[in-house]
């Protein structure tokens, strides 16, 4: 029996592994691998039109546990554990419940190269209560126990989080410049221009990966001041980011904290 095993498990892989490589470059793909100390496994979830959110015997394979020190990432759909998922599309699942199965108390790192299908996702880390923003270059960063809960990740479609910003926490020190000065306030954060040259402004909002999500310009008159209330997007998720604000040959860059 134990060598029957060893020899469906060898199997088992290297089916999945066939399946993955031959069409990789057909079906866009989230590819997740979950990295410790030493060992690491995968898991891939499929875009494919014609599969269901049920177990799809053409395109599917189950998951098999990794034993001693490794760790498992796969993803699951009711009671069904998944080490290869197909779906039809992104919109038919918005919310990917990734399970995680920690067999050593160790630090862990999750990543999502070489994946062609993670557009618009947000990895949730309910232990924690954070979302972040991920893409294939991505890599977050965790500390994991054996008795952590299985489905403490999901990944999320941004779209359908909640649209609502609670409040905008300031955590910078004050601007080194003292006629550009940024607070924050529900909702969104508060800007303050005073005594500039006749020039454009504009305040963008970055996350701290690079990307630009929001950004504001209006026209200052010469000597004036401008005052005003910066309503953030709702569709901004909770995090951290940089606030620039550019005026004329000054800039300040503040970081904020979105919670929601």
């Amino acid at each position: 029996m134990e060598r029957f095993y060893v020899k469906a498990v060898l199997l088992c892989i290297f089916i999945q592994s066939f399946i993955v490589n031959n069409l990789h470059a057909m079906d866009p793909l989230i590819w997740v691998r979950l990295k410790g100390v030493t060992y690491s496994d995968e898991t891939v979830i499929r875009f494919r039109e014609g599969t269901t959110t049920n177990f799809d015997f053409d395109f599917d394979a189950y998951k098999i546990m990794s034993t001693g020190t490794t760790p498992s990432v796969y993803t699951r759909i009711g009671n069904t554990d998944y080490s290869i998922n197909a779906i039809p599309a992104a919109d038919s699942l918005p919310t990917i419940k990734l399970g995680t199965k920690i067999l050593e108390e160790s630090l862990y790192t999750m990543s999502f190269a070489n994946s062609t299908g993670l557009h618009g996702y947000v990895l949730i880390d309910k232990k924690l209560n954070t979302q972040t923003a991920v893409d294939s270059s991505s890599t977050y960063s965790f500390i994991g126990y054996v008795e952590d809960d299985p489905d403490r990740f999901e990944l999320q479609l941004e779209k359908y989080l909640p649209n609502i910003v609670s409040y905008v926490s300031l955590v910078t020190k004050a601007p080194s410049v003292n006629k550009i000065q940024v607070s924050s306030c529900a909702g969104g954060i508060y800007v303050s221009l005073k005594e500039l040259y006749a020039d454009n402004y504009k305040i963008e909002i970055i996350r701290l990966g690079g990307r630009i999500v929001q950004t504001i310009e209006t026209v200052i008159q010469p000597s004036a001041s401008y005052e005003a209330l910066i309503q953030l997007e709702n569709s901004l998720i909770a995090g951290n980011y940089v606030a620039r604000v550019t005026a004329g040959a000054m800039q300040e860059s503040f970081h904020i904290a979105i919670v929601k």
